[in-house]
């Protein structure tokens, strides 16, 4: 058994642009937390923040990827990584990683409605352009 049938290069591409990408974010959190002068920079808050909302990103990359494409993992990436330490204190609590799941079960079933939404609306115009066709001038 190999590496590449472990990891492929794209996955660790794909996870080292991860990583990058929540290391700004959480960099880009302390350094707005420094120049409103709450707190100092601290190097354990921006390593845990950048591993957490780096296995979660990866954990999600491939819904992410095949919804929003690589520029919005890259995006989202970012946001996770502004939010890092918050969301590992959610998840350290039971119940409210119930409540993440929820929401985004929830976000989920508002994206398929859409989704059914502009089908239809799809259908009724061709419908409608072919009924356009079909009348004789």
């Amino acid at each position: 058994m190999s590496y590449n049938d472990v990891i492929s290069s794209e996955e660790v591409l794909i996870l080292l642009i991860l990583t990058i990408t929540s290391f700004i974010g959480s960099l880009s959190k302390d350094y707005i937390m420094l120049m409103q002068q709450q707190q100092r920079m601290k190097v354990g808050r921006i390593t845990i923040s950048t591993v957490t909302s780096t296995f979660l990103m990866y954990s999600v990359s491939a819904y992410i990827m095949s919804h929003f494409g690589f520029r919005g993992l890259i995006g989202i990436s970012y946001l996770s990584g502004l939010l890092g330490f918050e969301i590992l204190d959610r998840l350290s609590r039971f119940n409210d990683v119930i409540k993440i799941i929820r929401i985004i079960i929830g976000i989920e079933d508002r994206i398929k409605k859409i989704e059914k939404i502009v089908c239809k609306e799809d259908e009724q115009q061709k419908e409608e352009n072919k009924t356009k066709k079909k009348r004789p001038r």
